[in-house]
Formats: C-alpha cells, structure tokens, sequence
C-alpha cells in the first residue's frame, strides 16, 4: 500500500510540475480583429482603387522633376520645387478638405468578415477604415465593428491587433472604451508614440547629411527590399559608402538640404496633400509638436480651425496618456504585447539617423522606450548575461514599459509581416490566443527574422553587426564590384 501511495504521489506531483507549462501554452479560440497601418484601398463611387490603382509613369514624373529643378537653380526661385512636389504627391494621394474631411466621392473601405464562427485566422475579421482620417473617428468605427464581430460570433470578447497607424487607432478605442470587450491587445510596429521623421516633415527640420544617406543606403536599401532588386540595392549601398570615404556624398546632401531649406521656406507641411491628412498628425509627437503647429498653422489659425481641433484632441487626449491608459488596462487584466523591430535605418532626413529602426519607425518609440545602440555600434558596460540585454548587445530592454512583454525582431523591416509571409503572423497569433499573458520566459524576447526562409529564431551574437558600416575604402570597392558583376549578370540573363 505504502509502494502504491508513493507512485501515486509522484504522479500527482509530476502532473503539477506539467501543469503550469500547459497553462502558459495553452490557446483559446477567440475572433482576432487585425487593424492594419496606413496605405491600403481607398474606393471613389464606381469601385476604382484610388490609391493602389494609380498608374505611375515614370518618365513623366522624371521630366516633371527635372524641368522644375531646372527652372529652381536657372531663377533661384524655389517656388518651382515646391510646385512640383506638390503636383506629385497629388497625383498619389487623394486630398482632404482643409478641415482634414472628405471632400471627393469617396467610399470608404468596408470591413467583411471573411471567415465563419470557428475560423479565427488573423485577417477573418480584419478592421478596414480610411487611414487619412482622424484616428479617433476610425476608433468609433472600430468599436462598431467589434460590437459586429461579437454577435456574429457569439464571443464575449475579441483580440486586438494593431498594426502601425492601426495602434492609434485601436489607442483612441481603448482610451474611450476600454477593455470590457477586449481579452488581448497586440501592437506590432506601433505607430501610437510617434514617428521621428514625420515630426521633422511637419516641423520644417529635416537635415540631410553625407552619414544619414550612407547609412540608408547600407541599413535600408541593402536587403530592404526597396527596390525589389537585392544586387542593385547592394551596388547603392556599397557606392554610397565610397562616395562616403572620398568625402564625395557630402556634396549631394549638401545640394539636398538646399533643395529642402528652398521647398521649406515656400511650402508648409499643411500646404501639400499630406498635411491634411490627421492620421499623419498622429504620428507627430512631443518632440516636434508645438513647432509643427506654429509652422502650418501660424497666422492661418481660422483657415485650418477645424483640422487643428481635430489634431490637439487626438495629441492632448490620445497621445500623450496612452502609454498610463494602456497600464491601467492591463493591471486590470487584458492582456498586453508588444513587438518591435530593429536593425534599419530611418529615411535620411533627420540628423540623428544613428538610431535603430525598422526602416520607418525608430525602436525607441516602437518599443515604449527601449534603450539601443547606434547603428553599427554596441552598447557598452552591460552586463550580457543580464536577461534584458540582446545577444549581440544593442538592445536593453530593461527601460521598455512593457519589458516583461516587449519583444524584439531584428533584420525585419516596417512591412516585413504581409501578404505571403508567416512567420511574424503566426507569432502574432500565438501571443494574442494564449489564456494567460504571455511574457519573455514563454518566448525568447529577442528573435532574428530570416526573410527568405520566412522564419524567426532566437538571435545569436552577429559577428558582422559592428563592421556592416566600418569597412575601408578597399573592402568598400570589392563589394561594389561584386555588387556591379551581379547586376549586370541579371540583365544579361533576362536580356
């Protein structure tokens, strides 16, 4: 009898040491509403994709540049440049009235549901919206859509993911509705702290510098994808960095930031389609803010009145309490995730181009507040067996808000989750259908994402990291030439 009891103990004891594992890994079925970033489809009244319809003619737009550049520097009128630009981004983007509403035809996106009641894949129940529309007239939609979701499903809640712009929108949401119908919360990339470079944009205080092309040419355009060409992307990148070394690049930034400094000085940021747009607005943080208004709105206060409301109430009500909206909401039981991306370059407009980013958002906004090294840098006097150090020593995720579940991918840029790729999706998925809060002892907090396989893995120590910038001129012009018999081998081939 004593034998038997003793087995049974150890049963017993063996299914409790199982038993919070399960819990941890466990995963309920529940309606996920994936709310996307900026650029999708807008419609006008017939149907016609007026953003991603648009047929883009190259040699018109090149002749149109040049002839205004032409006209700039021939008369030393910059009102050309700022014409141009103007006409250009028309063509693309669809305007708003100056009180930031539709003016046109339009019809905006519609959200269906895709799956049925037991088919929970991320984009069944997706939240289509009009992303140059105040963020918080989106999160009245959206509310909407959930309350759809739910009776169509029969659950008691769903799972939020937001994706870029959509964290301002699903932020707006949670600071007026609050939780009670939603279980988890997921911000992937998120938007909702601002965006550096469009802050420079709004303000007027873009830099260009020989250093910020290089380093977007070597951590943006080289296996970014940009330009759909991987061997054109590496020759840039490697030209770039020799133009760099011979202190030749400095002569183009230089002639840039003239260009700008003209366009600046006959064109604000309200001035071309963009600025109208309040879901750009929400993207302009402390930093750049009270400039930025001054700058488009100083003087023209009456024109712009509507818009301008619109823009404060989302900076003074959304903005600047999500971050305590969002810890309230999770001391009080939903479930929160973060995940943010590193390793790019922003667009080299601002001066301190150094950071890391995914290309378009910069890690310390994407991650509430992570402490990172430079680009091309790591960090020093850490401690690399301390649990919030990254192995290759640029990440210290001890100062992010959400530190026990703020994860991090490196080698993935902004967009690096859509349309036929899954490893970053089903990530996702696992995080938001999980019963518990999942934290960093479930899953490693810092991932490398392989694009070409599609798949994550822990990070290692890259080896590479430190010298992907600090090559000499020599190694510098090996890797154009390999770069250059690369390119023109692939146009022989498809010749």
């Amino acid at each position: 009898m004593k034998k038997l009891l003793s087995v049974i103990l150890s049963v017993v004891m063996l299914m409790c040491m199982f038993i919070p594992a399960f819990a941890a890994n466990s995963y309920q079925d529940i309606p996920i509403i994936y709310v996307r970033g900026q650029g999708g489809s807008i419609y006008d009244a017939e149907g016609n994709d007026i953003i991603n319809g648009v047929e883009f003619d190259t040699k018109a737009v090149v002749k149109e540049v040049l002839e205004a550049l032409a006209k700039t520097y021939a008369t030393k009128n910059y009102a050309y440049a700022a014409d141009c630009l103007k006409s250009i981004l028309s063509q693309f983007f669809p305007s708003l009235g100056k009180d930031g509403e539709l003016i046109a035809d339009e019809v905006p996106p519609v959200s269906h549901f895709k799956g049925n009641k037991s088919n929970y894949g991320i984009l069944d129940y997706s939240f289509e919206y009009d992303w140059r529309l105040d963020p918080i007239y989106n999160s009245e939609l959206l509310s909407a859509h959930i309350d759809r979701v739910l009776e169509h499903t029969g659950a008691e809640k769903v799972a939020l993911i937001g994706f870029s712009e959509g964290t301002c929108v699903c932020g707006a949401y949670l600071t007026y509705h609050g939780s009670d119908k939603v279980d988890s919360y997921t911000m992937l990339a998120p938007a909702c702290n601002g965006i550096d470079i469009v802050g420079a944009l709004a303000a007027g205080k873009c830099k260009f510098s020989a250093k910020t092309l290089d380093k977007f040419a070597t951590y943006y355009l080289e296996g970014g994808d940009y330009l759909n060409d991987s061997n054109l992307e590496a020759l840039i990148a490697a030209f770039a960095s020799i133009l760099t070394k011979v202190k030749v690049l400095g002569y183009g930034a230089a002639f840039l930031q003239d260009l700008y400094n003209g366009i600046n000085e006959n064109a604000a940021f309200s001035d071309v389609v963009l600025g109208c747009y309040p879901g750009f607005w929400s993207f302009v943080n402390d930093d750049y803010f009270d400039d930025a208004i001054e700058k488009n709105f100083g003087g023209r206060e009456d024109e712009f009145a509507p818009l301008i409301e619109k823009i404060k109430k989302y900076h003074t009500e959304i903005f600047q309490t999500l971050p305590e909206t969002l810890c309230e909401l999770k001391e009080g039981g939903m479930k929160l995730n973060v995940i943010a991306k590193y390793g790019s370059a922003s667009f080299p407009i601002i001066e301190d181009i150094d950071v890391q980013s995914d290309g378009v958002i910069e890690l310390h906004n994407s991650s509430f507040g992570a402490t990172s090294a430079k680009l091309g840098k790591t960090l020093k006097d850490v401690d690399p067996e301390d649990r919030y150090i990254s192995p290759d020593k640029v990440i210290d995720a001890s100062t992010c808000l959400f530190r026990d579940s703020t994860w991090f991918i490196e080698g993935s840029v902004h967009n690096d989750h859509n349309e036929g790729m899954e490893a970053i999706n089903n990530f996702m998925v696992s995080l938001t259908k999980s019963t518990v809060q999942v934290t960093i002892d479930d899953y490693n907090q810092f991932m490398k994402f392989n694009k070409s396989e599609d798949s994550l893995s822990d990070l290692g120590f890259d080896d590479d990291h430190s010298s992907r910038w600090s090559g000499n001129i020599l190694q510098n012009l090996i890797k154009f030439l390999k770069g250059l018999f690369a390119v023109i081998r692939d146009w022989l081939s498809k010749a």
